[in-house]
């Protein structure tokens, strides 16, 4: 979970391992840790995943060239709720 990313991410390795549908998308920068813009040209819509007991489902951007697995922005938080 990533409080500074304001969307959902999933790696391109992920999306490809797991057989992912993906839509293309009109190609929009994002700024990622290292300060450096990344092309965002695909996305992977109403991706369902378990967490515990618990299903959730959302929208996510494929992040080329990524290591990581999957990033929880501030899209997914507010799903959440209000948080006290």
């Amino acid at each position: 979970m990533d409080i500074g990313s304001t969307h959902n991410f999933v790696s391109d390795r992920w999306m490809k391992k797991l057989g992912l549908t993906i839509q293309c998308i009109k190609e929009f920068p994002v700024v990622v840790a290292s300060d450096k813009p990344i092309i965002i040209d695909k996305k992977c819509e109403q991706l369902s995943w378990k967490f515990k007991d618990h299903e959730f489902v959302g929208d996510f951007l494929v992040l080329p060239g990524s290591h990581f697995g999957v990033i929880l922005g501030m899209q997914w938080l507010k799903t959440l709720g209000e948080i006290r």
